[in-house]
Formats: structure tokens, C-alpha cells, sequence
């Protein structure tokens, strides 16, 4: 298992990913927590990023951590701490450093960039630097046009720092990159899937709410809200999970058409209405920021109200709802260190007197993963939320001034259509086109 220590990055769950996504465990930490104990299990450690500066409390941690004498990699803000805990100098320097910049390697290879090629683009964010490095065997693996210490190693100790950021996508070979240090360096054992992702999440889901409680879930109806609704179901069953769908006025058509079939697989599913509420709170609001404020604080009134008269019928006592990590990070809730993108409206702070605790088991994921993990518990089919259309047009024609339909064997496009939807899970609905030319077009127009 790798332990990542979170120092307040945006990108801290990216790193976890990543590492999840090469078949390794991953558990993300505070500072704190890596002073109290070393984890269990543990083979290697990634130190994050963060907006701040090193200071003594990540200095401390670092410390730590190296006494725990395994493999440890430190990105942008980790490898200015590690350079520091270590003995080395870190300063601002004279100009920051954000975007796009070209990884020239050192001669010497190092077990970190093995099959990574000399010249590469990385991507930075950072406005210290190391200015000396540590005493001892460290060096420099990698500079970039700027001159800057952008690799350094200290391969006795297994010890290694990036000024970039491997885990984002416009790092070219960042996956490489934590690739040879997770599974060469680290060594560490791939005993991680979405199968026992989801095994987990039930788990935690059982151990969260216990054995007689009942649910209230949030229900949108969308991939994150759907998938949180359907989990506490695989976990619960259907009679302690009570979904709820709020029409704040805001929705689209379908989003409300889409409520009237969810029953199919949300059998307890309410839906209120609640336009009213939200649209009088809205009225002549112009800021974005204040409007994200004021639709949460409309969502947890209307909850409020629902889970008191729901909690006068069954043993109601937890709250839950599809809290996605990219929702986390944007609104600078995840650490209480990182800057605030802008604020989503599950993540406004719950009034003083709501009566339940909240739950968020989905609060570490990205939507691709929680598309994963649903396939995992066996979300198919109609338990899809929303999804892409897929469009076909088969015709016959000479000159391609006229054209007629193209006829298939009865069978032939449900079977096509069930390829598309099973092969493609962005794919939810397939439709076939039976006009001719004219009046219309060849191309879907």
C-alpha cells in the first residue's frame, strides 16, 4: 500500500488515482496522522503539493516519514519539504512557475525515469524552489529550461523529488513516472480493484449507518447521486434507503422525466417540489458565488424539513449524498488548506440544528471512477442516470443525390444497439434513423 501524505494540494486525490489505477492500494493522510503512527502495511510514500510554503509543521512530518526508512516521493511542495527536512534550501523565487515546462533528464539514468525520454513536458505550479541541495549522495536527475533542481534523487536511500506534477495529464510521462516508483522502487503489491472498491464502500456503508438506522439520500438523479442511492441500497436493501428528488425549478425537462421512471431501481424515491422555495431565495441575485450559497442553503432547508417528518415514521439518523472529490477540492473543503475554486452547493455547511449526520461515500472519488465502480456492483442497463446518445444512419445510394433506407435483418440493430450500450458505458440510448433523401440529408443534420 502507498501512503500519500496530503499537505493541501488540489491534486492530492489525483495522486491516489493514479496509484489505485496501477492495481496498489492507496490511503491519503494528514500530516498529523503520519506523526501519530506509521500505517500498516505500507511499502512507499508521495508527499503532495500545497499552496503554502514549507514550514515546521510539514518539516516535522517529513521527518517522520523518513524514519520510516522506505521509498518516498515528494511532488512540487513535498519535494521542497523533503529537500528541507533533509538539509537542503528551499526559497521563492524571483518569478512563479505555472504551466507547461520541458524535462531535460541528467545523463546518469535514475530507477525513477527509467524509459522516460531525455526531453519531456511536465507540468508546473509552484512559486519556491530548492536552492541547495541536501548533504550527502543527493543529485540532480532532471532540470528544466529554467534551470530549476526539477528532479533530484538520493538513490541509497530510495528517496526522490519532482518540482512537477506527475499525477495531472499534461505531465507526458507522468504515469510512467509513478509507475516505476510505486511498482519498481516501491515495489508494492497490486491487490487493488474496483471489485474491492466497491466490497469496501459496502462495508463502510454498513458500519456507517448500522444495523437497524434508515437513509435519506439526496438524489439528483444524476451518475454521483444515483450511484451513492444504489450503494446504501446494495448495502442496506431497499427499505432503509429513502432517496429523495428535489425539483428546485432549475432542472431540465428530462431531468424531471427522468424522476417519473427512477422507481424503476429506486422503488423508495420521493420526489418533492420545491421550485418556489429556490426561486423566490434566487430572485434578483446576480452573483455566482452567492447564488452557488444560497441554492444549498435552500437544499438543506427543504432536507430539514423532509427528514423531520420522515424521522416521525422510521429511525432516520443518517444523511447521505453524491459528494465527488473534484466537489471537495473546487471548494477548498477537502484539507482546509487549499484555495477555494468555487463553492458547490453540497458543499455549503449543513445549518447548526440539522438533526442527522453526513455521509459521503463517494467523497475520495472522480466521476470516471464512480462509472467504474457502479459496473463493479452491477449498475446496468436502466440504472444508468445520463448518458450519451448514439445516433445511426445506414442508407443505399448511387450518386448520393437520392438515397433510401438501408434494411437490416429484424434482430440486426437491437443487437448492434446492446454492443454499443455494453462496449461503451458512456453510451446509454441508441436511436436508428428510417428517412429518406430527400427531403432529408445524407448526414445527420
Amino acid at each position: 500500500m502507498i501512503v500519500i501524505v496530503h499537505f493541501g494540494a488540489q491534486y492530492a486525490q489525483l495522486i491516489r488515482r493514479a496509484v489505485n489505477e496501477l492495481g496498489v492500494r492507496a490511503v491519503v493522510i494528514s500530516p498529523k496522522d503520519a506523526q501519530r503512527e506509521r500505517p500498516p502495511d505500507v511499502c512507499g510514500v508521495i508527499l503532495s503539493g500545497s499552496p503554502a510554503s514549507v514550514n515546521d509543521e510539514a518539516l516535522a512530518c517529513v521527518r517522520t516519514v523518513l524514519a520510516w526508512h522506505l521509498p518516498v516521493l515528494g511532488i512540487c511542495f513535498g519535494h521542497q519539504a523533503l529537500v528541507a527536512a533533509s538539509g537542503g534550501t528551499v526559497a521563492p523565487q524571483f518569478s512563479r512557475e505555472y504551466g507547461k515546462a520541458n524535462l531535460h533528464l541528467e545523463p546518469l539514468p535514475s530507477p525513477l525515469f527509467m524509459d522516460v525520454p531525455y526531453r519531456s513536458a511536465v507540468w508546473m505550479s509552484h512559486g519556491d524552489t530548492v536552492v541547495t541541495l541536501p548533504p550527502g549522495p543527493w543529485r540532480v536527475v532532471g532540470k528544466t529550461d529554467r534551470g530549476h533542481y526539477a528532479a533530484i534523487a538520493h538513490e541509497e536511500e530510495r528517496l526522490f523529488g519532482v518540482q512537477f506534477h506527475p499525477e495531472v495529464s499534461h505531465t507526458e510521462c507522468g504515469n510512467l513516472i509513478l509507475r516505476n516508483f510505486v511498482l519498481s522502487i516501491c515495489r508494492a503489491v497490486r491487490d487493488f480493484s474496483p471489485a474491492n472498491l466497491a466490497q469496501e464502500m459496502i462495508r463502510s456503508v454498513r458500519e456507517r449507518v448500522g444495523d437497524t438506522t434508515h437513509i435519506m439520500v439526496a438524489c439528483s438523479l444524476g451518475v454521483d447521486s444515483t450511484m451513492t442511492a444504489l450503494l446504501c441500497t446494495k448495502a442496506l436493501g431497499e427499505g432503509r434507503v429513502h432517496p429523495v428528488f428535489i425539483d428546485n425549478g432549475l432542472q431540465r425537462d428530462e431531468d424531471l422525466e427522468l424522476a417519473g421512471r427512477a422507481r424503476a431501481f429506486l422503488p423508495n424515491l420521493r420526489v418533492v417540489d420545491a421550485a418556489e422555495r429556490f426561486l423566490r431565495a434566487l430572485e434578483n441575485v446576480t452573483d455566482a458565488e452567492e447564488k452557488r450559497q444560497i441554492i444549498g442553503r435552500a437544499f438543506w432547508a427543504t432536507f430539514q424539513n423532509l427528514a423531520c417528518d420522515l424521522q416521525a415514521r422510521v429511525p432516520l439518523g443518517v444523511y447521505a449524498q453524491g459528494t465527488l472529490a473534484p466537489d471537495v477540492i473546487e471548494s477548498g473543503a477537502e484539507s482546509g488548506k487549499a484555495a477555494v475554486i468555487k463553492t458547490h452547493h453540497n458543499l455549503v455547511a449543513p445549518p447548526a440544528d440539522f438533526p442527522f449526520s453526513l455521509f459521503e461515500p463517494l467523497r475520495t472519488l472522480y466521476k470516471d471512477q464512480v462509472r467504474v465502480l457502479g459496473r463493479a456492483v452491477g449498475v446496468r442497463g436502466d440504472q444508468r442516470a445520463f448518458g450519451w446518445m448514439a445516433h445511426l444512419r445506414a442508407v443505399t445510394t448511387r450518386d448520393f443525390m437520392t438515397a433510401d433506407v438501408a434494411r437490416f435483418p429484424p434482430e440486426f440493430l437491437p443487437d448492434v444497439a446492446d454492443r454499443i450500450v455494453n462496449q461503451i458505458p458512456e453510451v446509454v440510448h441508441v436511436t436508428s434513423s428510417v428517412t429518406r433523401k430527400p427531403p432529408a440529408t445524407i448526414e445527420l443534420e
